[in-house]
Parts: structure tokens; sequence; C-alpha cells
């Protein structure tokens, strides 16, 4: 399984090397034909995706949403399943905050 990448809504990891986020947030964007009105990282987060990344510095690993959101943590019940089966395979420790939407 990818260490860096996007997460859609329905699960599926897109992998993506570590600084590669932003080229791959550009042709997810252009290929769902998404509205381009922002950066294309904030148009996935907006669009329910989650930035995955495996930090380089200390092998820490983060889950990135557009902070402006209230439920910044709210997740669909695949994506739960894949940050967890993640979390196992890379021994991290899943946050706490992560909940899956009703």
């Amino acid at each position: 399984m990818a260490t860096n990448g996007w997460i859609s809504p329905d699960g599926v990891l897109y992998a993506c090397k570590y600084w590669e986020h932003i080229d791959l947030a550009i042709f997810l964007v252009r290929k769902l034909k998404l509205n381009e009105s922002e950066s294309e990282e904030r148009v996935l987060e907006k669009a329910g995706w989650i930035k995955l990344q495996m930090s380089n510095f200390d092998s820490r690993a983060l889950f990135y949403r557009w902070i402006g959101f209230e439920n910044d943590y709210e997740v669909t019940q695949k994506q739960f399943d894949i940050i967890f089966d993640w979390c196992q395979l890379h021994k991290q420790k899943m946050h706490s905050r992560f909940k899956v939407k009703e």
C-alpha cells in the first residue's frame, strides 16, 4: 500500500510520491471534471477527499482536510477502513478524532 496519495470518498487510495500531491490533485480534478474555482487540493478536500502523507522527517502519518471544515475528521466508512488498514500496515496510531459520517 502506498505511503502518500489522496483517498477518495469511496475509499480508493490514489498513490503519489512525497512531493507530488499537487500534481496528482491537478490530474484528478481535471479527470473528474470538478469545479476548479480554487486550488486543486482545496477542490478535492471540499469534495471529501483526504490527503495522505508519510513525513520524510519522522515517519509520522499526516492526514489532511481543509482546516475550515467544521467536521474536519468526519470521513466515509470506506475512508475510515482504508485509513485504519494503512495505519496497521505502517505501524501508525490512528487519530482518535476520526468519525464515520452517518
